[in-house]
């Protein structure tokens, strides 16, 4: 789940089809922290450390904030 490569691919589908090349099919895979509504919590069938682990290690905020850190596209302090 990176920010910055759905938008390159995006950009890239958006000038095919504009120079009228053909249609594009994109297919995103994303991960849904919580369930599909309030009756459904989202826990019953997967557990809270699973959810936790999946957003620790791949959750598109926070992989584009620590790349934009680390760039020093931003500060910590911008981000508050």
């Amino acid at each position: 789940m990176d920010v910055l490569s759905v938008r390159e691919a995006t950009r890239f589908a958006a000038d095919h089809c504009r120079a009228g090349k053909g249609p594009i099919v994109m297919e995103l895979q994303t991960y849904r922290y919580h369930g599909h509504s309030m009756s459904d919590p989202g826990v019953s069938y997967r557990t809270r450390e699973e959810i936790q682990e999946v957003r620790s290690k791949s959750d598109p905020i926070s992989l584009l904030r620590e790349r934009m850190l680390s760039n020093n596209m931003a500060s910590a302090e911008e981000f508050k």
